[in-house]
Formats: structure tokens, sequence, C-alpha cells
């Protein structure tokens, strides 16, 4: 292990740096989606009873489980929940094919998986379970909502099919009461807390050949997620307070990572695969939508990863 310094709490897991932000902001909002909001604890609760429904379906620390889907709230629950029972997120771009997602499932041997509307027909015939997570299901209850809905139907209309021949399927709804009724025989089970233990798999482009699985730890998504305050505020020069927020891909085939921020709740989509960084924050007092360019993340991890001295 190289020892180096850092003014930032890197060294836990994902999940613990979630529920520390769980604890501090409660019952602000968490999540801004289809102008719906959910707050931290009804995230809290999503991420624990999803956590829950994997260990009541056999899923242990270690174990590999494929997240197939967009930026949506079962997505990041999905993540941090694989992340507080000790296993491992592995993840598949959401518009995968049968091809590419049964590669995926063989490299890194998984048996349980996370999928959309979109990509719940690549899963058909594979011997795992599979958990469809509706992109409507949080859809707010109003007639914006309704339009969204409607909107939405049409335009997955003819895209999706199926997943026959899996070993069990269930809707996200019946999963999370499986999950529910598992803490209340057992209690809410314990958070894995090694920072070090690989916390997600990503795979690469396969520019060159078949794409390969990158093996990252909770400490190391930490160190990244940190290092972007320093971006931000070296570029628009704002002082941000760092407390853990959500964090995602804007390509929907990077994780939640426990990103910092001023404000309670933000959408921040650093483009792991790209230059450009796209801060969407409910309280900038100037802009709703900030779009920042920089360099590749991993050179610039330097910076706040310094060796010991």
């Amino acid at each position: 292990m190289i020892e180096y310094t850092t003014k930032y709490d890197v060294r836990k897991t994902m999940y613990q740096k979630f529920a520390e932000s769980v604890a501090k902001r409660g019952d602000k909002p968490c999540f801004y989606y289809y102008n719906n909001t959910l707050t931290w604890n009804q995230v809290a609760d999503l991420v624990d009873a999803c956590a829950a429904g994997m260990l009541a379906n056999g899923v242990r620390k270690g174990d590999r489980v494929i997240i197939c889907a967009p930026n949506m709230p079962q997505c990041i629950a999905a993540i941090y929940a694989v992340n507080k029972i000790g296993a491992v997120a592995s993840m598949l771009h959401p518009l995968s094919v049968a091809s590419e997602a049964k590669y995926a499932v063989d490299l890194v041997d998984a048996k349980f998986a996370f999928c959309f509307d979109v990509s719940e027909k690549a899963f058909a015939g594979m011997n795992l379970t599979l958990v469809k997570c509706k992109t409507a299901s949080y859809f707010p209850k109003t007639p914006y909502g309704w339009i969204a809905n409607a909107m939405y139907k049409k335009k997955i209309k003819g895209k999706t099919a199926p997943a026959v021949g899996v070993t069990r399927f269930y809707e996200w709804s019946d999963f999370l009461k499986q999950g529910r009724a598992y803490i209340a025989k057992n209690g809410n089970p314990e958070p894995a807390t090694d920072p070090q233990a690989t916390a997600a798999i990503m795979m690469t482009g396969g520019t060159t050949g078949n794409p390969k699985g990158v093996m990252l730890s909770s400490e190391a998504i930490n160190n990244l997620s940190y290092e972007l305050v320093d971006v931000v505020e070296d570029t628009i020069k704002i002082d941000l307070d760092p407390m853990p927020c959500l964090l995602r891909c804007r390509c929907s085939t990077a994780l939640a990572l426990p990103f910092v921020c001023m404000c309670p709740c933000v959408w921040v989509c650093p483009s792991l695969c790209g230059p450009s960084l796209t801060l969407k924050c409910a309280q900038m007092p100037f802009a709703s939508t900030i779009s920042i360019m920089f360099s590749a993340c991993r050179t610039s991890l330097r910076r706040c990863t310094r060796p010991a001295t």
C-alpha cells in the first residue's frame, strides 16, 4: 500500500460517507428527479431496503453485482446498497446489448443484477437474479409527471422486452418489500467497513480488444471525489463545505461517489470517460448549471494525494 497524506477524510467506505451525510442532512433534499424530490432520509431507506433485499437473495460480501441503469434513484440507491454489504458494484452501460451484458456478467461472475426498462431484455436467459427498475417509478404524481410518463412510454415503445429465462425476477417495488421484511425479521444489516476492499468495477472502452474490468476501492473513489472539490474551488472561486453528496457520470457508466458540496443536494456529473464536468446545484448563487472543462481526473489526483514525508 502506498502511504500518502490528504486533508480529506477518505479512509471510509462509500456507504459510510453517505451515512454521514444522512445523519447531517436528514429531511433536506437529496435527489431532484423529474421535478420530484427525495430527502436524504428517504434515500437512506431505499439503500437499507435494497441492501437487505440482496442479503435475502443470497448476495454476500465480495460478490459482484451488475448495475445496468442510467441516472435514476434506484441506480444510486443500488450502488450504495451494494457497498453497504461489502459486495462489488460492476457498472455496465445501460444501453448494452445482450452480447455485451453476457460478456460483463461472465467476466465478473455475477449472479445478481439491476436493470431498467430498456436494458431488461439484454439479460434474457441468464443464470442470475434480476431486479427491474422502472424509469417512471419516481416521477412526481403531478400533471408534469403524468406528461413525462406518457412521453417516456412513447420514447421506449418497441425498445423493451421481458428478460425471460432468468433465475429469479423482481420488480423494484417488490424487491424493496422483500428487503424491509428481512429487516423486520433480522434487523438492519451492519455495514462493511474496509475502505480498501474493491467497491466497484468499471468497464474499459474495449478499443483495442475486449473490455477490461478496472477494480476501484472506496478509498480510491473517495480520493477522486474530494479532488473534484479542489477543481471546482479553483475554477469558480467558491469555498465548498466538504459534505458528501451524490456523484454521477453523465454518460451513465460511472458510479455514485461521495462527493462534496456546499449545498444539501446536487447532481454532480464528472465525466470519468471524458474531459468535462457538469455541476448542477440547487443553491448556486449565479447559475443552476455550470460546465467546467479540465484535464483527466487521474492526472490531478496527485494534488490531494501527496506522498507522506
